[in-house]
């Protein structure tokens, strides 16, 4: 999924930190909260592994 850095750039207006430094933290963010939802739902890499273990061992 690609992220719309434009979308969430005007949150940050306010502390004026110039372009790229914007587009940084807005990665950064996006890619934390890709994790927790990666986790909650059970696609998290180490979820996947597990699971094909058990299935291995079945």
């Amino acid at each position: 999924m690609s992220i719309n850095i434009e979308k969430y750039r005007k949150h940050l207006a306010p502390l004026k930190l110039g372009k790229e430094r914007e587009d940084d933290i807005i990665r950064f963010v996006y890619a934390v909260m890709d994790e927790f939802v990666s986790a909650e739902f059970g696609k998290h890499p180490v979820q996947q592994a597990i699971a094909e273990k058990k299935r291995k061992s079945l």
